[in-house]
């Protein structure tokens, strides 16, 4: 499988996609078992401003049962008992506490903690808010 060649390439490696959630439950069986998950919480209201601005609606709100429906999906998958999970906001992790966060991810993921992973976001998230968090001086790939 997709999941198989990848593993095996790359014994860590993530996939960053919000609307995965949706879907988590049919997918969770074709997913290693060391499987950790990553959640970065976000205000409301930015999740609905982030969808409309990535594909060019003028009014977020046309996105709140979406929105609704993902959060929903979120705190049913943070309830799976058996999967480790790291914790976060987004406003803690990009904007407030960077390094600390990223250390904490680093040790929870299990990979060297680099400044330049805290450089990245730092200097990334002014220009694009809505960055994926790719982390590449973790080493993770």
């Amino acid at each position: 499988s997709l999941v198989d060649s990848r593993e095996k390439n790359y014994p860590i490696w993530g996939i960053k996609d919000p609307l995965l959630n949706l879907i988590f439950n049919k997918v969770l069986s074709y997913l290693p078992l060391e499987l950790k998950l990553i959640i970065i919480w976000r205000d409301r209201e930015e999740i609905t401003e982030s969808i409309a601005k990535a594909i060019g609606y003028t009014d977020p709100n046309t996105f709140n049962p979406l929105v609704d429906l993902h959060l929903q999906k979120i705190n049913e998958i943070k309830d799976i008992s058996f999967i480790p999970i790291f914790q976060t906001t987004y406003n803690q992790f990009i904007k407030n506490d960077t390094e600390n966060e990223i250390k904490r991810l680093a040790e929870f993921i299990g990979v060297e903690f680099k400044q330049s992973a805290v450089d990245f976001i730092s200097n990334t998230s002014d220009v694009q808010p809505d960055i994926q968090i790719s982390l590449p001086d973790l080493e993770l790939a």
